[in-house]
């Protein structure tokens, strides 16, 4: 059997016009598609792009018999294609785009220009650019994808409907917009098994709308932020992602899904890494509640999916949609976090600046230890831009560090107590840091982001004689008849304001320390 890249080699070209577009002349003929190369992916495996002499770009969804050929604007129309091959001429314009997780693609690639209708409404989008044009009217509301308003995308002269793969729920709308000369593009990047395959998506549309080097740009500038990931070594903490559906369900995500890569990717075990269910294509699944709880029972972190059941804000929200929740261990130890509903528009935004939280040092001790100092070295090298310290109780000092990719990072040991009613003196010395975050974005979309200027404001936990009354000041505003009358001095006499000022200045550097 000839091969499809085979076949294509020898396909003759004459002077058809694709109907959903405006009329235009028919350019030259030319003799026939002559194959180039094969577009290079590093992760996609859910669409594949060959290319051809004169920039016609064959893209393919496998999985779905989806063949799609783009033409450049000028080149020559192609007949006889094989059954299947739809043509898309550049530029594509007037754009019905149903499936979310395109959008954001769209807007890193400045092409929302090219959307002229919305499937989901204003109050839908939470990505800011979509939101403002749909509000501002440049994007308009053509109905969900199970029931559009075909006299408005008629209207619109539609060249190409962007459909998720619901509308295989509705096939009659599809077979429709097709009979109206509008190709119905059905895309799968959510069947991608990885992050960085999903990601990859951003060359499919900028090869359909010609932006081609900005989309390689923009996924080379990306894949860059998180390289560092790749080296890390596992946390051992161990992740479930769910939600809780209306009939009291959990619907989790398969192993191997991008989601579950995704907290493999930061460090976290899936407890769903084994899940899979052969019945069906769909990345996720709805399981009882009582094998929910025998799988993240356990489990060191729970993360809610607030995209489809809403937002819960309190844990207490959580359990009283599911009162099983509350035996779970990371509810019983607060590590439950919640999606923002954003989760899946955001197809490339990655985090500007990574904070990190770590416990770690000698409790009431300002010396750091080396194991701190080694720590914070990797955690830079593994993306890090700012690291807090907690546990010794005391301050202790700050540096910066040096990535491996020539990032600067800032690191806090430690900043002590904000309020405590300890009874050591140091212990009732604490930091608040202030830092500036700047991003900036160069003219071919890649961006830098940088800390700067950080500065430790030293505080004092006052509590009066029995450790009643207490309330934190910063040193700046601390006076010494205060420090006469706090409760240590029972203990410790010397306790006042050139103890803490001897405490601070003896165990943070002076160009980070902000004593007035």
């Amino acid at each position: 059997m000839i091969s499809r890249r085979n076949f294509l080699k020898a396909l003759p070209a004459s002077a058809l016009l694709l109907s959903s577009c405006a009329a235009q002349s028919a350019p030259a003929n030319t003799d026939k598609l002559v194959f180039s190369h094969s577009y290079p992916l590093d992760y996609a495996a859910q669409f594949t792009a060959d290319c051809y002499e004169g920039g016609y770009t064959l893209l393919s969804l496998p999985d779905s018999d989806q063949k799609f050929l783009v033409v450049p604007e000028d080149a020559a129309e192609v007949d006889a294609l094989p059954d299947g091959v739809t043509v898309l001429r550049r530029p594509v314009q007037n754009i019905y785009l149903v499936s979310t997780s395109v959008m954001d693609l769209f807007i890193h690639l400045d092409a929302l220009d090219t959307i002229t209708l919305s499937g989901t409404k204003a109050e839908g989008w939470y990505l800011d650019e979509a939101k403002t044009a749909m509000e501002a009217g440049r994007i308009a509301y053509a109905g969900k994808y199970s029931a559009p308003d075909y006299e408005q995308i008629l209207a619109a002269n539609c060249s190409l409907a962007i459909e998720n793969t619901m509308i295989f729920h509705t096939p009659e709308v599809k077979e429709q917009l097709e009979r109206f000369g509008i190709p119905a593009l059905v895309e799968r990047s959510s069947y991608e098994s990885g992050p960085l395959a999903r990601m990859e998506w951003i060359k499919f549309w900028g090869i359909l709308l010609g932006k081609e080097e900005l989309a390689e740009q923009l996924f080379a500038a990306q894949t860059e932020r998180i390289a560092g990931l790749a080296d890390q070594a596992p946390t051992g903490k161990t992740c479930a992602f769910f939600s809780i559906t209306a009939n009291n369900l959990a619907n989790v995500r398969k192993g191997g899904d991008y989601v579950a890569q995704m907290i493999e990717l930061a460090g976290g075990d899936y407890v769903f890494s084994d899940l899979t269910d052969s019945g069906n294509s769909l990345s996720t699944m709805n399981l009882p509640l009582e094998d929910f709880y025998a799988g993240a029972k356990d489990a060191d972190v729970l993360l809610y999916n607030s995209t489809i059941e809403g937002v819960v804000s309190t844990i207490d929200e959580l359990v009283a949609k599911c009162p099983l929740l509350a035996e779970f261990k990371a509810v019983q130890n607060g590590d439950v976090w919640c999606t923002t509903q954003s989760f899946f528009q955001q197809s490339m935004e990655l985090a500007d600046f990574v904070v990190v939280g770590v416990h770690w040092g000698v409790e009431d001790s300002h010396k750091i230890t080396q194991t701190q100092r080694d720590l914070a070295q990797q955690l830079s090298d593994w993306g890090a831009d700012v690291i807090l310290g907690t546990h010794p109780h005391v301050v202790q000092d700050a540096e910066w560090k040096t990535s491996v990719d020539g990032r600067q990072t800032f690191v806090a040991y430690s900043l002590g107590n904000f309020l405590s009613t300890q009874s050591k003196p140091d212990q009732l010395i604490g930091a608040i840091l202030t830092l500036e975050l700047n991003k900036t974005t160069d003219p071919d979309g890649s961006v830098h982001c940088a800390v700067a200027s950080p500065q430790l404001h030293p505080t004092v936990t006052h509590y009066d004689a029995g450790k009643s009354n207490v309330r934190t000041y910063l040193f700046r505003d601390y006076t010494s008849e205060l420090a006469q009358a706090h409760g240590v001095r029972a203990a410790y006499p010397s306790f006042g304001i050139e103890y803490i000022q001897n405490v601070l200045q003896t165990n943070i550097n002076s160009a980070f320390l902000a004593l007035a």
